[in-house]
């Protein structure tokens, strides 16, 4: 959160202006699994990396279209 306050304009979501959640949500699931979006599977777990790693690492999903449009 704190680099989005010293400089909103950088991140991926205001970049590419799209509504995808891939580009803004981690959701980490009790056994430490993440989702980027609820129809996906997992895209890493924190306790087998840190979650910067696994935010850095994330398949882009948004570049083909939003995830809930391909898996409705």
């Amino acid at each position: 959160m704190m680099s989005y306050f010293r400089d909103p304009g950088h991140l991926e979501s205001h970049e590419w202006g799209a509504d995808c959640s891939a580009l803004a949500l981690f959701q980490v699931n009790s056994n430490g699994d993440v989702q980027v979006c609820w129809k996906t599977e997992p895209v890493g777990n924190i306790k087998e990396a840190r979650p910067r790693d696994v935010w850095a690492a994330r398949p882009h999903f948004w570049e083909s279209g939003c995830c809930l449009e391909r898996n409705p």
